[in-house]
């Protein structure tokens, strides 16, 4: 008579521990996953990524994007911050969604280009402002191109037509 209470009392930490764990959000950065046929993977894994992704700019170390996935999938809202730290709403995806629709936000071959540029303010003082521009390329060729300043997006062309991969060594920064 006395194991119905004990059995059932075990029952119910095991469910709230259950949620318990599958309530916390894992984040991490951009390159803990990689894409596999339009699927997010964690890296060298088989496993499908759920939780949320950073992505922070590498010279100036600002994160300026954020996204959700479930199951490998894109899923719910996207975030990135401006110049100043603001955080500004991008868009909103459902799991129905799939990740290709959005696979600009990571590439299987990327290449950065840094140019650190002297500005003056309206002082009069000297300014150092890095940029970094980004190449994403999906199976060797190339569909975009970011271009980021201090850790914000600041322009992004899009290649149209995509070209082949053998001009992603030529430097396509905007000279301004």
């Amino acid at each position: 008579m006395r194991a119905k209470p004990i059995l059932y009392n075990a029952i119910m930490i095991l469910i709230l521990f259950c949620l318990n764990s599958s309530c916390k959000l894992r984040t991490v950065s951009a390159d803990k996953i990689s894409i596999i046929n339009n699927i997010a993977y964690y890296k060298n894994t088989k496993r499908k990524f759920t939780g949320r992704v950073t992505f922070i700019d590498p010279i100036t170390n600002v994160k300026f994007r954020e996204a959700y996935f479930r199951k490998g999938l894109k899923h719910g809202k996207l975030f990135k911050w401006d110049k100043k730290g603001n955080k500004i709403f991008e868009g909103d995806y459902n799991k129905n969604k799939l990740i290709s629709k959005i696979i600009w936000f990571w590439n299987l071959k990327m290449n950065l280009s840094h140019k650190k540029q002297d500005k003056f303010d309206q002082n009069g003082e000297l300014i150092h402002v890095q940029r970094v521009v980004v190449h994403y390329f999906l199976n060797d060729i190339l569909y975009k191109v970011d271009y980021i300043e201090d850790g914000a997006l600041v322009n992004t062309d899009k290649i149209d037509p995509p070209q082949k991969a053998i001009i992603k060594y030529i430097d396509l920064r905007n000279n301004k």
